[in-house]
C-alpha cells in the first residue's frame, strides 16, 4: 500500500468512526442489536468492543469526538484563520471576499 492509499484508508476509517451512530447497530425503537448481516461491513470499523452480558450486550464505539477532531484538523476547519472568522461571526460580523478577491468585514444584516 503506497502513502496515498494509506492516507485515503486512514481518512475513510476516521470518517466512519466520526459519523457512526448507535442507530447503525440497533434495531429501530429497541435496545436489541441488529443481525450481523444487516450492518454494513465497513460500519464495524467504528466498534471498539462488543461483549455479551447476562442482561444482553455491551457495545462500545471508538471515540467519535477524537475522530472528528482529527478530521477537522486535516480539513483545516480549526485553524487560526477559521477560528478568527468564527469569533467575528459570534459578534455579528461577516467576513467574505469581494469580486476583486479582497477580504471584507461587514455587520450581519440579521
Amino acid at each position: 500500500m503506497n502513502d496515498n492509499e494509506l492516507s485515503q484508508k486512514t481518512l475513510t476509517e476516521l470518517e466512519i468512526i466520526a459519523f457512526a451512530t448507535i442507530d447503525d447497530f440497533l434495531i429501530p425503537g429497541s435496545f436489541r442489536l441488529k443481525n450481523k448481516e444487516d450492518i454494513p461491513a465497513e460500519k464495524w470499523i467504528a466498534v471498539k468492543k462488543l461483549t455479551t452480558t447476562p442482561k444482553g450486550f455491551n457495545l462500545e464505539l471508538h471515540d467519535k469526538a477524537k475522530a472528528l477532531g482529527h478530521l477537522a484538523e486535516y480539513l483545516g476547519i480549526l485553524n487560526e484563520f477559521n477560528s478568527a472568522i468564527a469569533c467575528l461571526r459570534k459578534y455579528g460580523l461577516c467576513v467574505y471576499k469581494d469580486a476583486q478577491g479582497n477580504w471584507c468585514v461587514v455587520e450581519n444584516a440579521n
